[in-house]
């Protein structure tokens, strides 16, 4: 698995985030400005939202998903 492939501790946040909040791929797609299908591939693709998203998902879950919370690990 690349590094490009691997979950990031903001993707089992925000997870953690949507299932106790019980929010849909949809409503965090609104929020962010991005389809349902685009939350999706973050999940199923392990790809990162960009920084307009990260910095839009930090305040709408009052900073439970810090923006930090996405960066790669360094090998």
């Amino acid at each position: 698995m690349t590094d490009e492939t691997k979950r990031t501790r903001g993707h089992d946040l925000l997870e953690a985030y949507m299932a106790r909040t019980k929010s849909s791929q949809a409503a965090i797609g609104a929020v962010c400005g991005v389809s349902g299908a685009a939350v999706c591939r973050w999940f199923t693709m392990n790809r990162v939202p960009g920084t307009e998203e990260v910095l839009r998902i930090e305040e709408w879950t009052g900073g439970e998903v810090p923006v930090r919370s996405w960066r790669r690990e360094a090998p």
